[in-house]
């Protein structure tokens, strides 16, 4: 049985790597990103033509996104099996110089969207008796964002198991 992936912040980066991976492992992949226009061009890349590609926009900050995508998931494929939580936003913003808007964005996005879309699905898989969430973590988050800001260090450990 072909699985179906929903991999977020899939248009480009580590995202569009794990997409492309699970496509050539025969997967059915949903690329999803805050941009819509860019998942639908990530997915023209790597759509062969035997349909198991499907592109959509995804705002994991919000739970009815995620309930939008799922919907548009099961229509396709008829179902999920995997959601790869890991959509990002990434700024190395000094300490000093984050201010609380900022710091709200990061931390809405890196931890409130993991926790969103782990929720969400997670309810989905839990009715169906299967699934498989991946959350992906950072080194920024043992170490403190010495590479990256300190919101994104906070926010990644947040999310780490």
């Amino acid at each position: 049985m072909t699985q179906t992936v929903l991999v977020t912040g899939a248009a480009a980066g580590l995202g569009n790597v794990i997409a492309r991976h699970l496509l050539g492992q025969g997967f059915q992949v949903v690329l999803s990103d805050v941009d819509a226009g860019r998942a639908r061009q990530a997915a023209e890349q790597l759509d062969n033509g035997e349909g198991r590609v499907l592109a959509t926009g995804l705002d994991i900050r919000q739970p009815e996104d995620f309930t939008r995508v799922l919907a548009e998931t099961v229509a396709r494929f008829g179902r999920l099996e995997v959601l790869v939580n890991n959509a990002a936003l990434t700024l190395a913003t000094p300490v000093m110089d984050i201010d609380p808007q900022e710091f709200d964005r990061v931390i809405t996005t890196n931890l409130r969207g993991t926790f969103v879309g782990c929720q969400t699905v997670g309810r989905y898989f839990a009715q169906q008796g299967y699934g498989r969430i991946i959350n992906l973590a950072s080194l920024a988050g043992q170490n403190g964002g010495t590479a990256s800001g300190a919101h994104y260090a906070a926010s990644k450990g947040g999310s780490s198991p």
